[in-house]
């Protein structure tokens, strides 16, 4: 099934979803449409039961060069606003694509080639992995006088080290998809040709795992970033208690002794 927006298309099948960033003639530059479409293809994929695997990537040659900085009705008209009550209104409300991606119970893939350029940048980082083309290109957005502006700084610091993402923000330099492998920002680099065979891989075999698992398994990795061992050890207690109480443990149970593969229900 395939649902066309006018910035964004979403795509389901296999139990994946992708969402698309669609304004190539604008190598996908970020506005205000673009955010209330992303987070409708988003919050429809979060709710759609038939779906357990999202892949947020971008239309054409790039990922997204970020905020739409030119001078026609597409730009992004936040950057030339002058109150910052109505700046602070329209962050807050495109901080629901970052919500999105990092709460949502499904895992999420971001399929980058070309640049990935602020906002942009950002909102690959919000994913829960990253697999980049040789092609792929990131930058924060020190170089047009910001500073990340969908907590990328978070994401940076958690994903690089204090160090390196101190360097990558205060000098605006641009890492190329080995440099990024390096520093810890994607989980592997493919060649442009490969990219979505590689990335689709990776997503069906994650659809094929248990959902329960794959959701509380989500749940413990992300709050892991916030909790304490202490903590961490008394949500896993109740978060395998679900799993093993689940129809899908059971038939995982069965199939293994019965040497095939499971058919899960998520129940």
């Amino acid at each position: 099934m395939e649902r066309k927006y006018n910035t964004v298309m979403l795509k389901k099948e296999d139990g994946i979803a992708t969402v698309m960033m669609n304004r190539p003639e604008r190598r996908n530059g970020l506005n205000e449409e673009m955010f209330e479409e992303l987070i409708s293809a988003l919050e429809e994929s979060a709710d759609d039961d038939s779906t357990r695997v999202v892949i947020l990537t971008g239309a054409g040659r790039h990922f997204s060069v970020g905020a739409d900085m030119g001078t026609g009705p597409g730009r992004e008209a936040i950057l030339e606003e002058r109150d910052a009550e109505k700046v602070r209104r329209g962050l807050r409300h495109s901080h629901k694509i970052v919500d999105l991606l990092t709460r949502m119970e499904k895992p999420t893939i971001a399929m980058v080639n070309g640049i990935a350029a602020g906002g942009g940048f950002d909102w690959a980082l919000s994913c829960d992995m990253r697999i980049a083309a040789e092609s792929a290109r990131f930058r924060s957005f020190t170089q047009i006088g910001l500073v990340p502006g969908q907590a990328g700084a978070f994401f940076m610091v958690h994903l690089m080290g204090y160090a390196k993402a101190c360097q990558m923000l205060f000098t605006a330099d641009i890492l190329n998809a080995k440099q990024a492998l390096h520093a810890g920002l994607v989980n592997t680099v493919v060649t442009d040709s490969e990219l979505e065979a590689e990335t689709m891989d990776v997503a069906r075999r994650m659809a094929k795992q248990a959902p329960i698992a794959l959701r509380l398994g989500k749940l413990l990795l992300r709050k892991g970033l916030e909790m304490s061992l202490d903590t961490s050890l008394e949500i896993c207690a109740i978060a395998q208690t679900i799993c093993i109480s689940s129809q899908d443990s059971q038939e995982a149970i069965q199939a293994f002794r019965e040497k095939r593969q499971p058919v899960y229900q998520g129940k």
